[in-house]
């Protein structure tokens, strides 16, 4: 006899349901990308979000939507793989699909967490910014993301062919399941009330997560991706390295490389570069203490890792730069007519010591 299907689902639920995979997909699509961490790291967000919301649901949802309708016992789910075609149920959602969709909630936690203390350790961005000048194990939380990003996305094809077994050997209708809320049942189910079913309540839900997203795009100097808090006015707490060095060129920020490299620069001031840009010897005095003061033992951004770049050596010619530039190519800043060395073009924050990949400017033409 086959078994009656009943509304069990709400829309609600539905679609926090639908919007939480949509935008996982969404942030995985950007990943490995620097020119894309603004919008990777936007999506994250908005899957955090959609989480939250959803934890909300558990308390304020319908039956369907609640803790008890989860199945999380490790027994249950033993026997349910060893006994695939004849267990029966004893909760609406299987073992299998309640164990994926909550370890998919906590590896999605785990991952867009992990992402935002990285770059908030790498670049002093956002809320995680105050790590910045700490003694970070950086590789370490960069692992912790990559490894809960791709047992995320994992777990996320294991459920998708479930519900395709499910689906194809069971008979149990489970893919119209996610668009009608119905399920089978052979015992009667008790429904959603018209609150939690409501199309309006709904496309509240839809417009908030939209809306959160929106913000973020049009505003991502906001309290998750802004690294202001970690700029420094080099006219004030450097004047001689400001006004010296910008009477030239833009200025580099003693951040961008280690003390060893800048103080092996000054020595050579005579030839700076294939220009005699010598300094009488007060200014150079000022200089140096502004650099020892200044710039980090340790390059922060490990243009020169743990040796100091050569006399006259470009900071564009290193493993580092062309590393982090490949996806443009020289093409492209000749197309762009931009000089390599001038990096504020695209850098907004480099005057005041961020290259924070949040702050590209000419976005449009950074990525078409």
């Amino acid at each position: 006899m086959e078994l009656k299907r009943e509304l069990f689902f709400s829309k609600t639920t539905r679609m926090t349901h639908f919007l939480f995979a949509f935008f996982i997909i969404l942030a995985y699509i950007s990943s490995g990308s620097d020119l894309l961490l603004l919008p990777h790291s936007i999506f994250g967000a908005v899957v955090l979000l959609v989480i939250l919301l959803r934890f909300f649901w558990l308390f304020l949802g319908e039956n369907g939507a609640k803790m008890s309708s989860f199945d999380l016992s490790l027994s249950s789910f033993k026997n349910y793989l060893l006994h695939y075609f004849s267990y029966k149920n004893t909760k609406p959602r299987n073992p299998a699909a309640s164990l994926s969709a909550i370890s998919m909630w906590i590896l999605a936690i785990v991952s867009v967490f992990s992402g935002l203390i990285f770059v908030g350790a790498k670049y002093g961005s956002g809320f995680f910014g105050i790590l910045y000048n700490a003694n970070f194990d950086m590789h370490m939380i960069k692992e912790l993301h990559e490894i809960s990003s791709n047992l995320l996305v994992l777990l996320a094809g294991l459920h998708v062919v479930g519900v395709m077994s499910e689906n194809f050997f069971k008979k149990t209708s489970i893919r119209k399941t996610m668009f009608d809320g119905k399920l089978h049942s052979d015992e009667a189910l008790e429904q959603p009330n018209a609150v939690h079913n409501s199309i309006i309540l709904s496309s509240a839900v839809t417009l908030v997560v939209v809306g959160w997203a929106t913000y973020l795009f049009i505003n991502p100097k906001n309290l998750l991706f802004d690294s202001s808090s970690n700029y420094k006015n080099y006219k004030v707490v450097a004047p001689t390295i400001a006004h010296e060095c910008t009477e030239c060129h833009m200025l580099y920020p003693p951040n961008l490389t280690n003390q060893k490299t800048q103080l092996e620069i000054l020595k050579n001031l005579s030839n700076h570069y294939g220009t005699d840009a010598s300094l009488d010897d007060a200014t150079l005095v000022a200089i140096t203490k502004e650099t020892i003061d200044l710039a980090p033992q340790n390059s922060q951004f490990r243009f020169d890792k743990d040796t100091f770049l050569q006399n006259n050596q470009s900071l564009t010619t290193t493993a580092k730069w062309k590393h982090d530039h490949e996806e443009l190519g020289d093409m492209w800043f000749e197309e762009n007519k931009i000089k390599k060395t001038n990096c504020k073009e695209c850098h907004s924050g480099i005057e005041n010591g961020s290259i924070t990949p949040y702050e590209l400017n000419k976005y449009g033409r950074l990525l078409f």
